[in-house]
């Protein structure tokens, strides 16, 4: 895969490869020698759950890959999954960091996979409500519904990869 400049110290600097088939320690190395701080990301098994997101939502073909990649990379700096200096609950996070609607509809999608009434659905449906009208229609982020949870803050915590795959 071509990935634009590289840092020195690699035979081919402009053909080295994201596998999703093996896992190897050579995912990380390729990660980190395009910007990604893996360890100041602080998700558990990263690149695990980084393939496995990208083989649900089919980004497996080279260019979609790299465009995946690329885009993380600038969205994150490579070590935030919050969007930096924003103070107001539609700011951005995960590894693309969906913002304002998309956050809204990324969670209904998440909040459909759970029964009403859980402990998890309650959690999730309280952050939609913040998007919500009286009717339950989408206005936009509204701190003043107040569920106690920003949504940035809950998809940075529970979903960065998937919202990321997803969106």
């Amino acid at each position: 895969m071509q990935f634009g400049n590289w840092e020195e110290g690699y035979e081919n600097p402009r053909h080295c490869s994201f596998d999703l088939v093996e896992t190897t320690n050579g995912n990380e190395d390729f990660l980190r020698n395009i910007g990604f701080k893996i360890e100041d990301l602080g998700i558990d098994n990263f690149v695990v759950e980084l393939k496995r997101g990208m083989i649900q939502y089919n980004i497996t073909d080279e260019e979609s890959i790299q465009m995946f990649l690329a885009n993380c990379m600038v969205e994150t700096g490579g070590t935030d999954l919050l969007e930096i200096n924003k103070n107001n609950g539609d700011a951005g996070s995960g590894l693309i960091q969906v913002t304002g609607e998309a956050q809204y509809r990324f969670l209904k999608m998440v909040l459909a996979r759970y029964e009403e009434g859980s402990p998890e659905w309650e959690e999730i449906k309280a952050i939609c409500r913040d998007f919500e009208d009286a009717n339950g229609n989408y206005v936009g982020y509204n701190s003043t519904n107040n569920s106690g949870v920003t949504p940035k803050d809950y998809i940075a915590e529970h979903y960065p990869i998937e919202s990321a795959v997803w969106f």
